[in-house]
């Protein structure tokens, strides 16, 4: 599978939610846990290209236009997130959804 497909797939549990952008903390938390799934199955190595397409494939490319600002953000974080975890010598994300910081 792909990093795309397997970001999609990690991120789906957060963008099946209507109100995934809204930076309410229950959409937040929801983002991170799905950060966290990310980085338990695909890893480091993808780029902000892949995440913001897998964002597209779970949203819908109808609505790019307007959601690209939102889309643009959160792949700014979750690049932050996959720079840090590729030079943190413990994974924050190393237990996936079970691990300390990500409660289900």
């Amino acid at each position: 599978m792909s990093a795309q497909s397997e970001i999609a797939k990690a991120l789906k549990q957060w963008l099946v939610h209507n109100s995934w952008y809204s930076a309410h903390p229950v959409d937040e938390g929801r983002f991170y846990r799905a950060m966290a799934e990310v980085i338990a199955h695909a890893g480091t190595v993808w780029t902000d290209s892949e995440f913001e397409e897998a964002i597209y494939d779970v949203i819908g490319r109808d609505r790019k236009a307007v959601f690209a600002e939102f889309v643009y953000e959160y792949t700014s974080i979750a690049m932050r997130i996959r720079d840090y975890e590729t030079v943190r010598p413990d994974q924050l994300f190393a237990y996936g959804v079970s691990g300390s910081f990500a409660r289900s």
